[in-house]
């Protein structure tokens, strides 16, 4: 458990791509809600005392998590889109990165990748 905690955590996000969070994240989450449940029920006799601390504090950090992947998923369409670029599949490439477009429109690697995903589809 220690050596699985002492590398980084990786799942996947919510449109499958991987996501990764740093070892110092992972560990202070860990330190944080053991704390909170040492103090508020330090008996092993007190079960309902520690599912009312941990569940919110995992609906928080889970919560936390989605917020974070989805507010960064413009740049994982883009990094699709640029990788779809470089295999030569345009029509991936212009779906991805107008995805990323609608998420935040003033993206402008987005625009760039478009602009070449839309350039390579007429010359192919």
């Amino acid at each position: 458990m220690v050596a699985l905690l002492a590398t980084t955590s990786s799942w996947e996000g919510f449109h499958g791509t991987p996501t990764t969070l740093p070892t110092s994240v992972v560990w202070s989450t860990g330190l944080v809600l053991g704390a909170l449940v040492a103090g508020v029920a330090p008996h092993h006799d007190q079960p309902t005392r520690r599912l009312a601390v941990l569940v919110p504090v995992l609906v928080a950090v889970v919560g936390g998590a989605a917020w974070l992947n989805h507010s960064r998923s413009y740049i994982v369409h883009t990094e699709r889109g640029n990788a779809f670029l470089w295999e030569n599949k345009p029509d991936q490439a212009v779906a991805e990165l107008q995805a990323a477009l609608q998420q935040r429109p003033d993206y402008l690697p987005a625009h760039f990748g478009l602009a070449h995903a839309y350039s390579n589809r007429k010359t192919i």
